[in-house]
């Protein structure tokens, strides 16, 4: 364990904080006095702040909730703890359903917004909105849960599930839908249908929740479907779906509201276009750079500012390097931002296994992944004025008592952990925290190696008591500069994607094609 001056060990602090099992029982007297301390620390007033994507900024600010397991605990993770969170999120993905919308319209990707929807939900909001009691909310939570979940199979043809999305939720379900509720998301579903207000959109192999979330910020541009939502636009059509949800308006933000596309450049010198790409280009080379191109030049919305400078906690949440977190910090202005505030705790949340497209081949070695200090490196090459200010502390797993039949069987599927080289981490000034924020009964259950949203929260929660109360240190030694400007970042150039498909649309409908297919 790391020690801090004579007396502070703030990893076994965590551990004492985060298990109530033997291992915590066993430590000193004083540690766990300071651990339950840490339990009563009130931290209703500590404005917190996260940015990421995908399913690992969902799993830590509220919970996986693409899982059935979800449910039988919503209510956890960094809402639980910090009431004052906002969310920045990353609108580059480009895969699956998110995908086949920006075929059809210019507009930002949103598979990542919708999955911290679902995770933002709050049971005592959807109480209070609804006048319902705790059973029946649980009931709504559910039903809300199957609806944005739901992913249309591909032979599915007509629009009935659109006109009123309770059909795809079970009887006893639909019965407990609030007819507010009901009303929205029949409104919703129905603006894509060919009776609706805005373009007729097949459903087939869509999720009904990115229909639904996409929905509510088209609404809002008074049919004008040819150009992207404004950021006022968007802001209303969140806010308003996000009441209806049970999630806190003002809380969730996407990064930009400008569409873009990631572009990915390898060692050695190719470049792929889009996230959804990237996993499968298999260059065996490491990615040098990542940057995207905008269809308008992107710019920071006033509350994400405002949120960042106010911040006493800021998060950048495990997730994928290069199309979740660096995208986000390359928006200008926002680094800037992050390293202007020098009162807040600034963390990094670490990944617990190697990505592949990502981080499965290094600069230094091709034959192995990503290791902690590399993670660093690549911010500190992407990111426009280096790594320096953007986190003081990295927060990763301890795998050391993970048994190796385990590692073993994640390694056959092509995962192999990030381990942490604690000395090439404090070297670039930052400091390395190691525990288990893994749930140990998904292990015992489903040998899954997870991170478990309670303990992560609960380790930020002994972080920040530390860092304002028990002599965390507060001064590190800065990052490693970066030799010259970040060659990512981001770009102003291509058309929307719909306008290529509808220019070959538009092409081949002078053709005659025989036959047909």
């Amino acid at each position: 364990m790391k020690k801090f001056g004579a007396k502070f060990q703030i990893d076994g602090l965590i551990e004492a904080v985060i298990n109530s099992g033997p291992s915590a029982a066993a430590l000193p007297a004083d540690m766990r006095a300071r651990a339950e301390r840490v339990r009563s620390f009130d931290c209703s007033s500590a404005r917190a702040v996260v940015f990421g994507g995908g399913t690992g900024l969902s799993t830590v600010i509220g919970g996986n909730s693409q899982l059935e397991s979800w449910l039988e605990n919503p209510d956890t993770g960094l809402k639980k703890i910090f009431p004052h969170l906002d969310i920045i999120v990353c609108t580059t993905d480009d895969g699956g359903s998110t995908g086949s919308f920006l075929k059809h319209l210019p507009m930002i990707g949103i598979g990542d917004m919708r999955k911290a929807c679902l995770s933002m939900i709050r049971s005592r909001n959807l109480e209070k909105t609804y006048g319902i009691s705790a059973e029946q909310c649980s009931l709504v939570i559910r039903l809300i849960h199957r609806i944005f979940n739901y992913r249309f199979p591909a032979d599915y043809s007509g629009f009935k599930y659109l006109t009123d999305p309770l059909l795809v939720a079970p009887k006893e379900l639909r019965m407990s839908c609030p007819a507010a509720l009901h009303q929205m998301l029949r409104r919703l579903g129905g603006f894509f249908t060919p009776a609706g207000q805005g373009p007729a959109i097949k459903p087939a192999e869509h999720s009904l929740g990115n229909m639904l979330l996409t929905a509510a910020l088209l609404m809002e541009t008074g049919g004008n479907f040819q150009r992207p939502a404004r950021l006022p636009e968007v802001r209303r059509g969140l806010d308003r779906l996000a009441r209806a949800l049970g999630i806190a308006p003002g809380c969730l933000h996407p990064a930009t509201v400008a569409p873009g596309e990631l572009v990915f450049r390898y060692a050695n010198g190719v470049e792929v276009q889009g996230e959804s790409k990237s996993t499968n280009a298999r260059r065996g080379f490491p990615v040098e750079a990542v940057y995207t191109e905008f269809r308008s030049a992107p710019v920071l919305s006033s509350r994400i500012i405002r949120a960042v400078q106010n911040a006493d906690l800021i998060v950048l949440a495990p997730g994928s390097l290069y199309t979740s977190i660096i995208p986000v910090l390359q928006l200008p202005g926002l680094a800037d931002h992050i390293r202007a505030n020098r009162g807040a705790l600034k963390i990094l949340g670490a990944n617990f296994w190697i990505e592949e497209g990502e981080t499965d081949i290094t600069h230094a070695d091709k034959r192995r992944g990503y290791r902690i200090s590399e993670l660093i490196e690549a911010y500190d090459r992407n990111v426009p004025g280096g790594a320096a200010g953007l986190f003081d502390f990295v927060l990763s797993a301890n795998l050391e008592h993970v048994p190796g039949s385990i590692i073993r069987n994640y390694a056959l599927e092509g995962k192999r952990p990030i381990y942490l080289d604690r000395q090439h981490v404090e070297a670039m000034g930052v400091q390395p925290v190691e525990s288990t924020l893994f749930s140990l009964e998904q292990l015992r259950q489903r040998d899954a190696i997870q991170h478990d949203p309670e303990k992560f929260s609960l380790a930020l929660r002994t972080m920040l008591y530390s860092w304002q109360h028990a002599g965390l240190p507060k001064k590190q030694k800065p990052a490693r500069k970066a030799a010259q400007e970040a060659p990512g970042g981001c770009r102003v150039s291509k058309p929307f994607l719909c306008a290529y498909r509808s220019t070959v649309e538009r092409a081949l409908a002078s053709k005659l094609f025989q036959p047909p297919r």
